[in-house]
């Protein structure tokens, strides 16, 4: 995956994790302070110190942000317009037969310090996960004594994630090459078998994963070297 080999060729990839995660706490902090001018300037440090530390360029570092951001676009159209019987609480309002949809007075103030909240969290979140092996936040969990099953749990999905793509990328360039999606009702076909194929896949992975757990002894707990 894309961010897990930025993560492990970054310059802060062998930093003691407790500094990252305090950097990331401050950065929280900020984000639900309200403080706007505090927000843009603790952002514009933590994006210095993104293409500082990290191996990444503007373009995919774009893309990371695209996801969100296109979600935060969805919550303040939710937020900021509505429909109404009348448009007198309404900035520019449209007729649409017997109602009107418009932007909500005063939305502005609350549309600010949104965007400001989600744009801080976003950005000092990348950080850390752009600097921070998973190996490392495994043991900060155990630094915070969270319980072993939740640890196990996040081990897992990790691991099962990288399979998923790895299987999905596969089945799906196979299905390319025998022309699989040259048109809507293959693409349909091929996407039913798609999910069919990776569902058997991950089931045999997991047996195969339990039965390798079996053999060297596991005894409910994934033991992490100690340090940091």
């Amino acid at each position: 995956m894309g961010i897990d080999r930025y993560t492990h060729t970054s310059f802060w990839s062998e930093v003691n994790v407790t500094k990252k995660a305090t950097l990331w706490l401050l950065g929280m902090g900020i984000a639900f302070s309200g403080i706007i001018k505090l927000q843009i300037i603790y952002s514009i440090l933590i994006i210095w110190l993104t293409f500082h530390n990290v191996s990444i360029s503007l373009k995919s570092y774009s893309k990371l942000l695209s996801v969100p951001l296109f979600f935060l676009l969805l919550s303040i159209m939710t937020i900021n317009f509505a429909v109404r019987e009348q448009g007198n609480d309404l900035i520019l309002s449209l007729p649409v037969g017997s109602y009107f949809i418009g932007w909500i007075k005063g939305g502005g103030d609350t549309l600010v310090h949104l965007v400001g909240r989600v744009i801080t969290s976003m950005i000092v979140t990348y950080y850390f996960a752009l600097t921070t092996p998973f190996k490392q936040l495994l043991k900060l969990m155990k630094k915070l004594r969270i319980p072993s099953v939740v640890i196990e749990l996040c081990l897992l999905m990790y691991r099962f994630i990288f399979v998923l793509f790895d299987e999905m990328s596969n089945i799906y360039q196979a299905q390319q090459i025998r022309q699989g999606y040259v048109s809507p009702i293959t693409m349909l076909h091929s996407s039913a078998q798609l999910g069919q194929m990776l569902f058997i896949r991950l089931l045999e992975n997991a047996n195969q994963m339990n039965e390798t757990l079996t053999i060297k002894m596991y005894d409910g707990e994934f033991y992490i070297e100690k340090g940091e």
